[in-house]
């Protein structure tokens, strides 16, 4: 049952009752927590201690952690399964399109990884990792095939944030011969909405948009590109750029559409002149987006840091509600979500959220999933 649905349904019962009882014994009325609450997520289980590590995802229920010198994968429970060690300064990681590998990038080597996400082992007879001295630094992963086409072997494109580059670089995965540059998806130069001025947390959209976080002082929002390599894209000097192109989150309803068309979070609208750059905490807008999920039902997850709270959006990217604050979720760093389907079976929803924040890792469920597996299921035949 919807969690809005249910508090309205829950109401009209509660003022009945209040009237039956009259000027007689008083009806304590529930205080509104947990589930009946503005939240539609609470925290499940006891939180993990976890200072070191840098970022949290999940592939196919589990949950990946990663440190600066090893990644560790465990149930949902947080127990270890296995876990993979040696790196010398592990900044990022993300799953591939086909949700069989984790790619790893080790800034201290310059050098990204990947591994079998069923056992953390490394593929047979393939390259396992490719050397990329171009990257200057991390600070965000994805992999999206939208365009991979072109490229005749590769199976998808990986996407790396390198805001000290000024760029977000785009390689081609070819598990035969490892990692190639392929242009990039977006860079630092200019104003208009093809630009990323310094790029925090990826994340592919269920419709193989890639989503990107910039958290530079005049922009903090999300910004959704086509990945596909624009070949008609090329420097001054006719050096091949093949940037994406932004892509609007609904239908544009001017023309040409303004930039807050294209982001979450505050942006010049149509005349341009409701805009205040800078950090905000008015509902869809944020204080440095860090991290951004997507679940399987397109729903939007964003890690707004300085604000200590997760929003979430619709897939057309209109705000739907938000939740923590400084004592749930203090500086929320990496957001991940858990999957589970509904009826009609194939269609998913973010039934657990992992949150990474301030040295801790916090799993929180879902109001709806919360029902779903506490119903009462009634007398037995």
């Amino acid at each position: 049952m919807n969690l809005r649905h249910g508090i309205a349904t829950l109401l009209p019962a509660l003022l009945a009752a209040l009237l039956v009882a009259g000027c007689g014994e008083k009806i304590a009325v529930p205080e509104p927590e947990g589930l009946f609450s503005v939240s539609q997520y609470q925290l499940d289980g006891e939180p993990l201690d976890a200072p070191d590590a840098r970022q949290v995802l999940t592939l196919q229920g589990s949950v990946f952690l990663l440190e600066p010198t090893r990644l560790v994968k465990m149930n949902q429970a947080f127990d270890v399964q296995n876990s993979v060690t040696g790196f010398a300064d592990a900044r990022r990681m993300c799953v591939d399109d086909r949700d069989e590998l984790v790619f790893i990038w080790d800034q201290g080597t310059q050098t990204m990884s990947w591994y079998l996400g069923i056992d953390l082992s490394e593929p047979q007879g393939v390259p396992g990792q490719s050397i990329l001295p171009e990257v200057q630094s991390c600070t965000g992963l994805a992999t999206c095939r939208s365009g991979v086409g072109m490229t005749g072997g590769g199976q998808t494109f990986v996407y790396v944030a390198d805001p000290d580059s000024g760029v977000v670089h785009r390689y081609v995965y070819d598990p035969f011969t490892g990692l190639l540059p392929y242009g990039i998806l977006c860079n630092d130069q200019g104003e208009g909405t093809r630009v990323a001025k310094q790029p925090a947390g990826l994340a592919r959209d269920r419709v193989d948009s890639l989503l990107v976080c910039d958290i530079a002082p005049d922009r903090h929002w999300v910004i959704r590109f086509n990945g596909t390599p624009d070949l008609a894209d090329t420097t001054a000097a006719g050096e091949p750029l093949w940037r994406g192109l932004p892509v609007l989150f609904d239908v544009a309803t001017d023309d040409p559409p303004p930039p807050a068309d294209y982001v979450l979070g505050n942006a010049p609208g149509a005349d341009g002149t409701a805009w205040d750059p800078g950090p905000s905490s008015a509902e869809g807008e944020f204080d440095e987006p860090r991290s951004v999920a997507v679940d399987g039902s397109g729903r939007i997850f964003v890690a707004d840091h300085g604000n200590h709270r997760v929003q979430v959006f619709d897939e057309a990217g209109v705000y739907d509600f938000a939740f923590g604050d400084s004592l749930v979720m203090p500086y929320p760093e990496s957001v991940a979500v858990i999957d589970e389907s509904v009826d009609p079976p194939e269609i998913d929803y973010g039934a657990y959220l992992l949150i990474l924040g301030d040295g801790v890792l916090r799993k929180f469920i879902s109001g709806e999933h919360y029902d779903a597996i506490n119903e009462d299921p009634g007398p037995l035949d």
